[in-house]
């Protein structure tokens, strides 16, 4: 990472000499202003064995979770937007959502950016300087977007 995180994907794109992974690789729509080392690093750690697919994908993961926590006695509310975490003594201590109902808890977890948790939800109690620093716009933000297919055929005769 160290060797490719200084070079951009346009760079590190350009060195293929293979004329159908040449193209690929440069389409505006991956490379935009990254760095090298992303697309590489993710397909490595896929390659040798070092991350899986969980079987089932993402939804099954997360439903198992789910089962789990209500295993547990967990609650679970859908469609229940927050609007502000409760702060006591430092800690949160539950939720208000925009609808004006409290949900108090033992433990509060933001599925929201940072950003939004920080700023918007906590109002701003828990942003230091450096904090701050790291949110007002100077760093360049790229959109971007997974989008990932499973094809549920044998592909093991085909070429990689």
């Amino acid at each position: 990472m160290a060797k490719w995180g200084m070079t951009s994907a346009r760079e590190f794109a350009a060195k293929f000499q293979d004329p159908l992974a040449a193209p690929r690789l440069s389409a505006d729509v991956w490379l935009g202003g990254y760095s090298g080392d992303g697309g590489h690093v993710g397909a490595g750690v896929y390659g040798d064995g070092q991350c899986r697919f969980s079987a089932g994908g993402s939804l099954a993961f997360a439903q198992a979770i789910e089962r789990r926590y209500l295993d547990l006695g967990g609650e679970i509310r859908y469609k229940a937007q927050v609007e502000k975490i409760l702060v006591e003594n430092g800690r949160a201590v539950g939720v208000r959502l925009y609808n004006d109902e409290i949900h108090r808890a033992d433990y509060v977890i933001s599925a929201a950016d940072g950003r939004g948790t920080l700023f918007d939800m906590l109002g701003e109690e828990f942003v230091t300087a450096r904090v701050r620093k790291l949110y007002d716009g100077h760093l360049p933000i790229h959109a971007q977007i997974l989008v990932a297919l499973g094809v549920n055929r044998d592909l093991s005769t085909l070429p990689h």
